[in-house]
């Protein structure tokens, strides 16, 4: 807000044609984050309701001349703060309203531009201006007003003041759910001296008495007498404002009773999601509770969790699984910076019913029981929690800690065992698996040397204790995700291995390609690369290698110099085998390369990527969804039961496959190799005989469960294994169809044809990527990369050992191929920067400030794009307009040796669209990661508008580096001058730092 607004107005009325809306200045923020330690103040409300002799009462109760400078709304609802207790530990705000007053506004629209505005039309008919004010004061201000002083002259009298009484009293039950809010009433009136005045005064109090339950919305009602002249008796005033300073004290002592005592950030955040409910329905009730977990919402899936906790934590004492679970729901209840409702109503409120429903699905004999016991151990948490002055992070802690000797020995993938709400994503040496939040709250950051950015160390298991050093990449929270997507086809996976070799070569060795995806699919051989590279951590070169071997062992050892005695034998291995190479000799070859023990969803070393990896098979057995695939990853998100395929997850940890076998279900092609019998899970083929040989469809779809706030990917990039570009023209040869042994025979116009064909198009990834991009938008076409091999002639079969040198040797040889794949590297490194919010946005003569940085996920991704353009023209853009500065080394902090590039920019509103890119040769332009992006989105992916706190953004312990801390870099000092009327003005602004040279290489 600017500094210089004297506006006071906190909700405006506005009549615009048939339409009622309410304007909410924020004026509750706005003196929250006036206030010295906002977080440890606790604001009380006095609503002062009348006109002529209400002004004459604030007169006395704010500083001198305070009411002239400031500019004050008569059909407003105004808001003052008492700059005498503002330091106090509980200041005091005046808010008065003329509630006889039903003239309002006929315009939308901020006149003003100094402060935040909000506009919230009324969904329900009010019956007239009158009924509107009556619900949002009776509705509304009730529940955060502490004494509501009435003055009964400037209302027309006491009868009139009884009237308004009894209707907000009607109005105000059921207004919320909770402890009663039950404010003090003073019914101010002037001394008449007529002797009648006292029995009016009995009079008014019984009548209010006898016509509604009163006791029922307010704590108290008194009438409290003025002098005549009030101007002049100023005992008669000191005593009226003491009146009040009491009747203030004593409602905040009701509030810090019933746990509803907030303090000033809170208040305010509360306020605006009480006004939205009201806006919307005039008779649903508000929920303090649900308002303050509003976008941190207890998980849909917490009884799925619980149900998984109870059925592996069977052997165990109940006494043991109660306490974790009640420690659990403390550590998801009291986030750092939530609210101390009372634990006994949050716990009611939030978790009861669900706790009860998982234990009736367990087949608990007492589940009522059970749950009140995880009640009152949750409350017992809470007290020792409050006593202490500790989080619920270290309550939970040392609960972990006091049950290692039995909770150790559970293990599970498919809840974490720490937070048990949430689906664990990475697995310890220790083989308790972790979730992400769990990952970010019991570990800390990891920066200094790594250049690498959201990298997590876990020094100890939370959940045995064992001591280790297991390094985690994660996604940054602003930042999008890469897809690579791998397709089958048998020995023509040295196509994309070449591919990937090329892209390697260009990207040098300052990024491996595995840094530049966030999400690897593959089919058949392609499910091998992606095993690979990203669970065995090979190189390219390695895995080329490997490949190369794998395929003469298996393919190229079979041949013999006469090709005639071919045919006999792979029949003969085919009928008593049923399959025409060596299984056999093709599992060991696995087993040699990934181990004999190796999981799939297992632990990885001491350092863990981050890059989720998944490939598809088929499960035998079944007819209506076959397609399955193996990952190691969960997901945030529950998959639809009618997706098309299913995610193949034993219930014990011990049961996951190992990622040999998982390699042969990906890859057992029909008739080629027998199909895998996987123990506890079942019987698996090749991928690819179900529509998905190119798995992009997949990839794409569990990217969604994946990651639900990121709508779209930033780079998808599509491998596949050569194709045959067919021609309409009738001078097509009849098709052959080349068996591995290389005998082949017409078969057209057959329905042999027919079923081969239908059964070629089922492999055709070339086919599956052009119906996925028939279904993308045109704009984010762009976004989406395929690189294959046009083949001049028929596909070589998926055995041919000899076409290798020469596929090999034609992916490199393409014409086109050097440019296609710069431009493929060029995205994906861009795509590695991301922008995020160094603070919220303040707001300041009709205009969003906006600090922030755009980062670089490693610095090794800003070394290989520099290198690509050494004459350092990238120029940073945003919306258009260039930002002046290009990305540079010289940006990469010595300390830490990440990259941050500060950027400060305006826009008019935080639902505003920003798009940063990156532009280079006149005319080439490449948005970086997440782009477009409202200003919104990054606020709440941030988190920095959550008072309440949040489960999934836990309080991570950073180790700040002092070389590219915010705080380091020289930054303007922006203050919002008055508005002006007539002024040009550049909302992009950058370089915040001296600006420096750029090298010329």
């Amino acid at each position: 807000m600017d500094q210089t607004c004297k506006h006071l107005a906190w909700l405006e009325f506005v009549h615009a044609r048939v339409e009622r809306h309410i304007i909410c200045n924020q004026r509750l923020q706005t003196l929250a984050n006036h206030l010295p330690d906002k977080d440890s103040k606790y604001p009380s409300i006095a609503l002062l309701l009348g006109h002529d002799t209400k002004n004459k009462v604030l007169r006395d109760l704010l500083p001198k001349g305070s009411l002239k400078k400031q500019q004050a709304n008569a059909t407003s609802l105004n808001l003052r703060p008492d700059t005498q207790s503002s330091k106090s530990p509980y200041p005091i705000y005046y808010a008065d309203l003329d509630p006889t007053e039903h003239t309002c506004s006929l315009e939308l629209g901020n006149k003003t531009g100094c402060h935040v505005q909000q506009h919230f039309q009324v969904s329900w008919v009010p019956e007239s201006q009158q009924n509107l004010l009556d619900v949002v004061i009776s509705r509304l201000l009730f529940l955060f007003t502490d004494v509501i002083c009435l003055f009964a002259d400037d209302l027309g009298g006491l009868e009139t003041t009884r009237i308004f009484l009894t209707n907000w009293t009607l109005l105000a039950i059921g207004s919320h759910i909770g402890p009663p809010l039950r404010p003090r009433v003073l019914v101010v009136q002037r001394d008449s001296g007529n002797p009648m005045q006292t029995l009016e005064r009995d009079l008014f109090l019984s009548d209010l008495t006898r016509d509604v339950d009163i006791n029922r919305v307010f704590a108290s009602v008194k009438v409290v007498t003025l002098p005549q002249k009030y101007q002049t008796s100023q005992r008669r005033r000191l005593s009226f404002i003491l009146e009040l300073a009491n009747s203030l004290d004593s409602a905040r002592g009701d509030r810090m009773a019933a746990s509803m005592l907030f303090a000033a950030t809170h208040q305010a955040a509360l306020f605006r999601r009480a006004l939205v409910n009201v806006t919307r329905t005039a008779a649903t009730p508000f929920n303090f509770i649900q308002a303050a977990r509003q976008g941190n919402e207890v998980r849909s899936d917490l009884v799925e969790h619980t149900e998984n906790v109870l059925r592996v934590s069977q052997k165990l004492p109940t006494g043991v699984v109660v306490l974790m679970i009640a420690s659990s729901a403390i550590l998801d209840a009291y986030p750092k910076g939530m609210h101390g409702f009372d634990p006994k109503l949050l716990f009611r409120t939030l978790y009861k019913s669900l706790y009860r429903s998982a234990l009736c699905r367990v087949s608990t004999s007492t589940p009522d029981d059970v749950s009140n016991e995880i009640q009152e151990r949750f409350c017992a948490l809470r007290a020792e929690m409050v006593n202490n002055g500790t989080s619920s992070a270290d309550i939970h802690l040392s609960t972990l800690r006091s049950l290692q000797p039995s909770w150790s020995l559970l293990k599970s993938n498919q809840t974490c065992l720490v937070c048990l709400v949430q689906s664990p994503e990475h697995v310890l040496s220790c083989g308790h698996a972790l979730c992400e939040n769990c990952i970010k709250r019991f570990g800390c950051e990891v920066s200094l040397r790594s250049g690498l950015h959201s990298s997590y160390e876990i020094r100890e298991c939370p959940v045995c204790g064992k001591r280790e050093r297991f390094l985690v990449r994660l996604k940054p929270p602003t930042a999008g995700f890469r897809i690579l997507s791998i397709d089958g086809g048998g020995l023509r996976g040295i196509v994309p291995l070449e591919t990937l070799s090329l892209l390697q070569q260009l990207a040098q060795s300052d990024c491996p390609i595995q840094e530049l995806f966030d999400l690897a699919y593959g089919t058949s051989i392609g499910g091998i690369i992606v095993l690979g590279l990203f669970v065995k951590k090979m190189t390219v070169e390695q895995l080329l290698y490997f490949f190369r071997s794998f395929a003469h062992t298996l393919f190229g050892a079979r041949r013999s110099k006469d090709d005639s005695s071919l045919l006999p034998r792979a029949l003969k291995s085919l009928l008593t085998s049923n399959s025409m190479y060596d299984t056999g000799l093709f599992e060991q070859t696995l087993i040699s390369q990934f181990g004999p023990n190796r999981q799939l969803f297992d632990y990885e070393g001491p350092t863990a990527s981050g890059t989720k990896v998944a490939v598809t098979a088929v499960k035998v057995s079944e007819t209506s969804t076959p397609t399955r695939i193996f990952t190691n990853y969960n997901g945030s998100r529950r998959r639809q039961s009618e997706s098309g395929y299913r995610f193949e997850r034993p219930f014990r940890a011990d049961q996951e496959p190992y990622v040999w076998q998982v390699a042969r279900a990906t890859s057992a092609a029909p008739i080629y190799f027998r199909a895998i019998k996987i123990p506890s899970l079942g019987i698996y083929r090749d991928g690819g005989v179900s529509h998905h040989n190119n798995p992009i469809n997949i990839a794409l779809w569990e990217s969604r469960y994946i990651w639900p706030s990121v709508i779209r990917p930033d780079v998808v990039l599509s491998l596949g294994t050569g194709y045959e570009e067919t021609s309409q023209s009738p001078l097509v040869k009849t098709p052959k169809i080349s068996f591995p042994w290389s005998f082949s025979f017409s078969v057209k116009d057959t329905p042999l044809h027919c079923l081969i064909s239908s059964f070629k198009g089922e492999l055709d990834g070339q086919r599956t990527w052009r119906e996925f991009m028939n279904h993308r938008p045109e704009h984010e076409k762009p976004d989406y990369f395929r690189l294959t091999l046009e083949l001049p002639g028929p596909e070589p079969a998926i055995d041919d050992y000899d076409s290798i040198e020469v596929l090999s040797s034609a992916v490199r040889l393409q014409p086109s191929g050097p440019e296609t794949r710069r431009g493929v590297l060029m995205a994906l490194l861009i795509s590695s920067l991301f922008f995020e919010l160094q603070e919220m946005p303040s707001y300041g003569d009709g205009m969003y400030y906006c600090h922030g940085s755009v980062r670089c996920r490693s610095s090794g991704a800003l070394k290989s794009l520099l290198k690509l353009h050494p004459l350092g023209n990238l120029e940073l853009f945003k919306d258009g307009n260039s930002l002046g500065v290009f990305l540079s080394e010289q940006d990469i902090c010595g300390t830490c040796r990440r990259y941050r590039k500060p950027v400060h920019f305006f826009v008019k509103d935080l639902d505003d669209e920003i798009n940063l890119c990156v532009k280079w040769d006149i005319d080439q332009t490449r948005k970086i990661s997440a782009m477009p992006r409202r200003v919104s989105w990054f606020v709440d992916r941030q988190g920095l508008d959550m008072p309440f706190g949040s489960a999934t953004d836990p309080g991570v312990i950073y180790e700040e580096c002092g070389g590219c801390a915010p705080s380091e870099q020289k930054l303007p000092t922006w203050t919002p001058g008055p508005l002006r009327t007539k002024r040009k003005r550049s909302y992009e602004v950058m370089d915040v730092e001296p600006h420096k040279k750029r090298s010329k290489r």
